[in-house]
């Protein structure tokens, strides 16, 4: 193999490669044999057919496309390294020579590569942290939350519900005698007095007093500004039968309650866990937000040229995070787009600068480490990788094995941007808000 060519304009580079004869041949034999395992021969077994029979059942210029396309693919690493180039999407490929006689064959490729940057300044970067002190009523606030976590619901019993009494209930609306589809529903849960739980500003008063397996009949008129202009304003025949009415009991904040909850001697030794867990979790948060601003800094102060394949990239990796985050809340990403009204074109429109973004910051940390000569060594990669395979409950030889020399490149990569991270934020200067 050969490169005839090499030339490059902004992130594409355009090579013309020469690949002896030679290598097509074998190429070509390579691919009748595997296609003398998929056809039907008469009287052979499959794969068992002579060359010059199996030619008689083939499509020779299907043959040959496959045939190049063997060539290309095993001469392609060689390219990337006597190219010296670090390709970011799949090559463009074209034939300028075709096979003919013995003479080599002459393969155009334009492929986007990485990046070249101008970093700019990226030490003594300037930021401020947020602070981490925890205020008491953050403390006694997650200890209320650990106290919900416990509540107990308990039947009301003779007594009718109240503000802060939970309700589940089936509801009927009707208007002139028609049953109103859209206000009917099926075991409706409220909890009397909060608003956010109310069909409409108001509703829920007429619940006030009733009892499990009561039922109440009302009438209520809808807001004017009602979206669906057949109800507004229109007095709607209700009928509540309630299922359930149960109020909710906070457990007691005390010594046996801290055992129970968080297997502790006493209230105050949970009040120190819950200081130190919230700041802990502040500290995290904080340290998270300065290295972002870091890496915006230096990105805001170097110049690259972004390929569009790692946008788009980028852009599949952030659909896959919000894909997942909505399957947390049991929601697809394809019920999520039905019920904003948008496509898929326009979810990566309103995404694409934030994006651009990340792959900037990815970029530029790639070319401090660089500047700064930080390595990742093979034992470095091989703790983390060991790590990642606990993580998942895997046995740690098999996921060695599974990544590869492109997984690892992959883990090599994102561990010299954290170091590089881990640079900047050595090499800033930091200080805490109000300072």
């Amino acid at each position: 193999m050969k490169v005839l060519k090499n030339e490059r304009k902004d992130n594409t580079v355009s090579l013309e490669i020469e690949i002896p004869h030679s290598d097509y041949v074998t190429a070509l034999d390579a691919e009748l044999i595997e296609a003398s395992k998929e056809i039907k021969v008469p009287g052979f077994r499959p794969g068992k057919a002579p060359k010059n029979i199996v030619e008689t059942y083939v499509n020779s210029n299907v043959l040959k496309e496959r045939a190049l396309r063997r060539v290309f693919s095993d001469a392609y690493p060689e390219v990337i390294k006597e190219a010296n180039i670090d390709p970011v999407d799949y090559p463009d490929i074209k034939v300028i020579s075709e096979p003919k006689d013995d003479s080599p064959i002459v393969i155009g490729i334009s492929v986007e590569v990485y990046p070249t940057v101008t970093l700019g300044k990226y030490k003594s970067l300037k930021v401020e942290k947020n602070s981490i002190k925890v205020e008491d009523s953050e403390v006694d606030e997650y200890i209320n939350q650990i106290r919900e976590n416990h509540a107990q619901f308990n039947e009301i019993g003779d007594r009718g519900a109240a503000d802060g009494d939970i309700l589940e209930f089936d509801l009927l609306a009707n208007l002139n005698g028609r049953q109103v589809l859209e206000l009917t529903k099926t075991r409706m849960g409220i909890v009397l007095g909060d608003k956010q739980y109310e069909l409409f500003p108001g509703f829920n008063e007429n619940l006030l007093g009733v009892k499990t397996n009561e039922e109440k009949k009302f009438t209520f008129k809808t807001p004017e500004n009602y979206d669906n202009n057949d109800l507004a304003g229109k007095d709607i025949e209700f009928n509540a039968l309630i299922k359930r009415a149960v109020v909710k009991q906070l457990p007691e904040l005390n010594d046996e309650f801290a055992k129970k909850a968080a297997n502790l001697d006493s209230v105050e030794k949970l009040k120190e866990d819950a200081r130190k867990l919230l700041e802990d979790h502040k500290k995290n948060e904080s340290d998270a937000n300065v290295k972002d601003k870091l890496v915006d800094l230096a990105s805001q102060e170097s110049t690259v040229l972004i390929p569009q394949a790692m946008i788009n990239k980028e852009l599949e990796i952030m659909l896959d995070e919000f894909r997942k985050s909505l399957e947390n809340s049991n929601i697809t990403l394809e019920n999520y787009l039905a019920a904003t009204k948008k496509d898929m074109e326009k979810m990566k429109e309103e995404i694409k600068s934030p994006a651009e973004k990340r792959v900037k910051g990815k970029i530029v940390l790639r070319a401090i480490a660089d500047a700064e000569k930080i390595e990742v060594s093979d034992p470095e990669i091989n703790e983390e990788v060991n790590n990642l395979a606990a993580n998942v409950g895997r046995d740690a030889s098999g996921f060695h094995q599974g990544l590869g020399e492109s997984g690892r490149a992959y883990i090599k990569d994102y561990m010299l941007r954290r170091k590089a991270l881990d640079f900047l934020s050595a090499n800033a200067k930091i200080k805490e808000k109000g300072e």
